[in-house]
């Protein structure tokens, strides 16, 4: 993929933001478990769990964002 998490986000209101938004994202991925190193994960809810509760599962994985 090789975008900047900048360039993905542009145009979208960001409410609170930790950290540098240049840095380069090889990959996207809403489940935990297919989140890669320098990879975006988005924690959503779903049907049977939020996605939020895997946050600390994906950075453990090192997903870059």
């Amino acid at each position: 993929m090789g975008q900047k998490l900048l360039d993905l986000f542009d145009g979208y209101p960001m409410a609170d933001v930790t950290g540098t938004l240049d840095r380069d994202i090889s990959s996207i991925a809403y489940d935990s478990r297919k989140a890669e190193p320098e990879g975006l994960f988005i924690a959503m809810p779903g049907h049977h769990h939020d996605g939020s509760r895997f946050i600390g599962q994906a950075i453990d994985t090192q997903a870059g964002a």
